[in-house]
């Protein structure tokens, strides 16, 4: 039974790597050429961008489907538990890409300043370096579980950059010559992309209890 059961977690480990592809390699990396499109005022573009992008999360979200299945069925499972919060969490980092995506849209028609610009990649780029952490350390979870949980440790870091930028740029917001729409809109934009950094802190938490609970503290 026990061997079952390893069996078991090491399927659902598998199954969130591919969840971690599909987020990052798909996903984010979509997000990102939107955003390189608004920058460059590539606007054409972005109507059949947003509908690729919803066709992955329907892709990501038949395979949460599946791992939850698989977890709900493992009853005698130690870590079910943890590996369901791990799940909905990579949901919610799933979602809130997707969200985002409509918030890129609704700020297109915005025209970005130099320094809008330079917040925007420093952003994108955190966020892009905060997510594939997320992947390494999960990757790295059945393998060692001790480097497992210094590689997650590194997300809280990038949450504090990011945090900062985002206050920054929404006070260059401010002092931009805009209508109140469109700062609004751009402001939106600027939130949701700091939200799914907070996620991937909550993701990288959530990693290191799976470590500590389910192969013991790191020695």
């Amino acid at each position: 039974m026990i061997d079952e059961y390893n069996r078991l977690e090491i399927k659902t480990l598998d199954m969130l790597n591919d969840y971690m592809r599909i987020i990052y390699s798909k996903l984010l990396k979509k997000l990102e050429t939107m955003v390189d499109n608004m920058i460059s005022g590539d606007y054409s573009k972005l109507e059949t961008e947003m509908d690729e992008l919803l066709k992955i999360e329907m892709e990501s979200i038949e395979l949460k489907k599946e791992i939850m299945d698989e977890l709900s069925e493992a009853e005698g499972l130690m870590a079910r538990g943890d590996l369901m919060r791990l799940t909905m969490l990579l949901s919610h980092l799933a979602d809130s890409s997707t969200g985002l995506g409509y918030r890129i849209q609704a700020a297109s028609a915005w025209s970005p300043d130099k320094k809008s610009i330079e917040k925007m990649k420093a952003m994108m780029e955190n966020v892009d370096q905060s997510i594939k952490i997320i992947r390494e350390a999960i990757f790295m979870l059945p393998q060692n579980a001790r480097k497992s949980i210094e590689i997650a440790k590194d997300v809280e870091n990038i949450e504090r950059k990011i945090d900062g930028i985002q206050r920054d740029f929404i006070q260059h917001i401010y002092d931009l010559e805009l209508d109140f729409k469109t700062i609004l809109r751009i402001r939106d934009f600027v939130i949701r992309l700091e939200e799914i950094s907070d996620i991937a802190a909550d993701t990288a938490d959530a990693i290191r209890i799976l470590a500590v609970s389910r192969y013991g503290p790191p020695r």
